[in-house]
């Protein structure tokens, strides 16, 4: 049924709200009434859609609930999610459902060489159930739901699916095509690709409904993986809403090109919640195909990765072959509550993307030697960070480097960003000494406060670009050589006095106190740099042995007002207070 228009109205409720709503108009009346479920579609291509080819596309489709129907107007009881312009059609989808039961299916090995097809396969049906199933084999997917509204499967117990792409097998657990609304509750999923995944077909326009839409708002709840041969649970790009919640995804080897990790997602506004992951290459792997794809939304909350070998979480969006390859999102990838990793490779790794993290904490491996043990890792990439714990304690061996930029050069925007406020970095001398600095990398633009350190590395903070800006301290106490270190607190020598407000202009401290060793030699400022900080006072302290001088010009190009109106010149012993007013350094008393 053709769809001639459709707009937005603001009906009035008994309780007196008035939410708006989607209109229809068809052409011609069908004699809907309210609580009917419908499905709409269009030729419009899924904007996150993996790329298709030669005419064959993912297109948008959704399934929608009658309100009220006059003739060829039908008022939905809810808005629209997609917008719908191109060969706009609609249908009532079909009552018929269906139910299986505790069947159990065995193929023949002489079967299993072969794509068959799914081994349960359920099309166009309102509600169907699939309920404790035993599976001792597939040739490919075991049970797929193709445009079905409402699905449920209940307790699988699928032992073995065959996972070989190139012979068109792919042993998915679970397979939701063009789905909405269904429930994955428990289910053990042992030797499959991926214990559920879902994806929209590439189709011509005009086509049949079924395959118009994405799979929308399925739960998949309680569910344990064991040995997948690819990413345990798994979403595609066309999908959205889709939440795992209280799901475990232990151990396995991969069988092909892909990753393998407890959860593999792309598409939009996903969840991972509750998770467990022991025994893989990587806990949360969210990510972009090269060939195209979007990965916007995701949200983690409350997940325990073990023994990762990778790391816990895993953001690569824009890599290689991609369409928008090497350029940094401009939409949050994902956002991280909650998460615990423990004896990982590393805790966040995050290439183009946009990644918040909160309430973290990573206790790092003993290690091996050679090896590197990052907490953060962040490439052409925004990374926030709040009240999180980088704990490497127990780390013997190995190189500790809590957070790392890497070299983005040829991407776009080339430049790290990381904000961090609340990190704690706990370690020993053993750690301090084998990692030498906290801060590794270049182009990295760091802004952090209330950062703590156990024990002082030999460089604090480390690299960072000159418009970074920290707080940061060491509270070791006075056991520990250099142990009251802190931002507050700047040493300069030698020609480092050219530029003596250079490491002021990274701390956000409102007091700072520069201690000037000049040697024997006399160096000369002609201006000082802008402050970042309006009201920090700085104390500039000339070291007490030192024969040396230092000289800072006066005046506006100087960007300093000194009492007496003239150039100041220290020597040893002597000290220069200033606070920044915005404009200029003032000589206060």
């Amino acid at each position: 049924m053709a769809v001639t228009s459709i707009s937005t109205a603001n009906p009035d409720t008994v309780g007196g709200g008035n939410l708006p709503v989607s209109v229809i108009k068809i052409s011609s009346s069908q004699g809907w009434v309210r609580g009917d479920v419908l499905k709409i579609v269009s030729d419009d291509i899924i904007p996150e859609g993996r790329p298709g080819s030669s005419g064959l596309e993912s297109r948008l489709g959704e399934f929608v609930v009658v309100r009220t129907a006059n003739g060829q107007t039908i008022t939905l009881a809810g808005l629209l999610r997609e917008d719908y312009s191109t060969n706009v059609r609609v249908a009532k989808i079909s009552e018929k459902t269906f139910a299986l039961e505790g069947a159990e299916f065995e193929t023949t090995a002489a079967g299993l060489t072969s794509n068959y097809g799914s081994l349960i396969y359920l099309y166009r049906l309102k509600n169907p159930t699939v309920s404790r199933v035993k599976v001792v084999n597939s040739s490919s997917a075991v049970i797929h739901f193709a445009s079905c509204f409402g699905y449920s499967v209940y307790d699988a117990d699928i032992a073995y699916a065959v996972d070989n792409p190139q012979n068109s097998q792919v042993g998915y657990g679970v397979f939701d095509n063009a789905s909405s609304y269904g429930r994955v509750i428990g289910g053990l999923f042992r030797h499959v690709r991926h214990a559920y995944t879902d994806d929209t077909g590439r189709i011509a326009t005009n086509s049949a409904l079924t395959g118009y839409g994405r799979t929308y708002g399925a739960r998949i709840i309680g569910g344990s993986a064991l040995n997948t041969t690819s990413n345990s649970w798994d979403t595609h790009h066309c999908s959205e809403g889709t939440e795992f919640i209280s799901c475990t995804a232990t151990g396995g080897l991969a069988e092909s090109t892909f990753g393998q990790a407890g959860f593999g997602i792309r598409g939009k506004n996903h969840r991972v919640t509750n998770g467990t992951v022991l025994n893989m290459d990587t806990g949360v792997n969210v990510f972009n195909e090269s060939g195209g794809g979007e990965t916007h939304g995701t949200v983690i909350s409350n997940l325990v990765v073990r023994n990762a070998e990778t790391c816990a979480v895993q953001v690569f969006v824009h890599s290689d072959g991609h369409p928008k390859e090497n350029i940094m999102d401009t939409e949050e990838n994902v956002t991280i509550n909650g998460l615990t990793a423990v004896d990982c490779g590393r805790l966040i790794n995050a290439k183009n993307a946009v990644v918040t993290v909160r309430n973290a904490e990573y206790a790092v491996p003993a290690g091996a030697d050679g090896v590197s043990y990052d907490g953060i890792t962040t490439k052409n990439s925004i990374v926030r960070v709040y009240n999180s714990v980088l704990d490497y304690s127990k780390n013997t061996k190995g190189t500790p480097r809590p957070v790392v930029a890497i070299t983005s050069t040829g991407y776009t925007p080339a430049r790290q960003q990381t904000f961090i406020d609340g990190l704690e970095v706990r370690l020993s001398a053993s750690v301090a000494a084998r990692g030498p600095k906290p801060f590794n990398g270049v182009n990295h633009e760091v802004s952090g406060r209330n950062i703590r350190f156990d024990y002082p590395f030999s460089v604090m903070p480390g690299d960072c670009s000159a418009s970074s800006t920290m707080q940061w301290s060491c509270t070791a106490g006075a056991g520990a050589a250099n142990a009251d270190l802190n931002s507050s607190y700047v040493y300069i020598s030698s020609t480092a006095l050219k530029t003596p407000f250079a490491g002021v202009l990274q701390s956000s401290d409102l007091q700072v106190i520069v201690r000037a060793v000049p040697g024997a030699s006399a160096y000369s400022v002609a201006a000082l740099p802008a402050g970042k900080v309006r009201g920090q006072f700085v104390t500039l302290w000339m070291n007490d042995t030192s024969s040396g001088s230092l000289t800072i010009a006066n005046g506006t190009a100087a960007r300093t007002l000194f009492i007496g109106g003239t150039s100041k010149v220290l020597k040893k012993g002597m000290q220069l207070r200033v606070f920044w007013d915005g404009t200029l350094w003032r000589e206060t008393t």
